[in-house]
């Protein structure tokens, strides 16, 4: 479970931060997040919606612990999931979404989606946006239930994460956000002008990837439910120094620890 974000201000990013904080913007960064780094390569998981409880609870929850275990042979750094973690805000829900969580052996970051409830998912799971850096990479977190145009709070945050990012001379930069968009919206203008490379996404149960300027979107279907006649998949990317790789891997596939 994620920690309650604190605030951290990177040094070499002082003069922009300084000046955003002016205006009332904040980087957000989870109290988890290790120390900076040199990047190295590495491995992480992008699942789409558990949404926990739909169809029913024992099928989700089963096919969640599935994803664990995958994950435990698989060896990512972390594990990053899409948004809609439970169906239902509540306490049965909750429960059964924690008994799993702590099958993982490696972190497991999460963004919020349209089923997750405002209040109850700063409750048990931290910040709705977030930057969490591994390796001099950021994955810039956001919540797409909450307003993103250029006159939003949310939309100077991001710009000041993606300015942070270049200050700080990150290696990559990732952007996860539940709801997938349209490649002439204002959100894909500024991530592509911020240097992003890939957009993680769920939402729509289905397995797509969609070039855009700039970067690509992965939209991931998750262990809930698939639209698409694809199945139950999930992404493991392979982060290089000079490239990023991924695979779309069936839920059901059988797995190994992943090479580098």
């Amino acid at each position: 479970m994620n920690a309650i974000a604190r605030f951290r201000v990177p040094i070499l990013a002082a003069v922009v931060v300084a000046a955003l904080g002016a205006l009332g913007v904040g980087i957000v960064y989870p109290a988890d997040a290790p120390p900076a780094e040199a990047f190295e390569p590495f491995v992480f998981i992008h699942a789409g919606d558990t949404e926990l409880g739909r169809p029913d609870l024992k099928g989700t929850t089963e096919r969640f612990a599935a994803l664990a275990a995958r994950a435990n042979t698989i060896g990512p750094a972390f594990v990053l999931i899409a948004g809609d973690l439970l169906h239902d805000c509540d306490q049965e829900h909750l429960a059964a979404y924690e008994g799993v969580a702590k099958q993982f052996k490696m972190p497991v970051k999460v963004i919020r989606g349209n089923h997750d409830k405002a209040d109850f998912y700063k409750k048990h799971f931290g910040a709705d946006q977030y930057v969490y850096t591994f390796r001099n990479c950021d994955f810039i977190c956001l919540d797409s239930e909450e307003p993103l145009d250029p006159d939003t709070s949310q939309w100077k945050w991001l710009d000041a994460a993606l300015k942070d990012a270049l200050a700080q001379k990150r290696t990559h930069v990732f952007a996860a956000i539940h709801h997938p968009f349209d490649a002439k919206s204002k959100i894909a203008d500024l991530l592509a002008k911020g240097g992003v490379e890939a957009v993680l996404c769920g939402h729509t149960h289905t397995t797509k990837e969609v070039a855009m300027k700039g970067f690509t979107m992965y939209i991931t279907p998750g262990t809930a439910k698939f639209r698409d006649g694809k199945g139950y998949a999930y992404r493991v990317f392979k982060v290089y120094k000079d490239r990023i790789e991924q695979e779309l891997v069936p839920l059901e596939k059988e797995v190994r620890k992943a090479e580098l």
